[in-house]
């Protein structure tokens, strides 16, 4: 997982580059993003799949976790 986390902060920085902006900027606006939809429903499966204990996950796990799952399809 360290290198998962590894790999989503590499994203956010590219990320803040390419758009001009610092990464800060790019992390408030992924964990304002996050907040909705947490506050959809926080109970559902993909919630629980990313396992953040029931807490709001980071960017960074988010990030990591939706690689993983975009990697898992790809391999299926």
């Amino acid at each position: 997982m360290k290198d998962r986390l590894k790999q989503a902060r590499w994203a956010l920085e590219m990320t803040a580059q390419s758009k001009g902006i610092s990464v800060d900027e790019v992390r408030r606006e992924i964990e304002r993003a996050i907040a909705c939809a947490w506050a959809e429903g926080h109970d559902n499966e993909l919630w629980k799949q990313i396992a953040c204990e029931d807490r709001i996950p980071t960017p960074e796990e988010l990030i990591a976790f939706l690689c993983a799952e975009i990697r898992r399809e790809e391999l299926n």
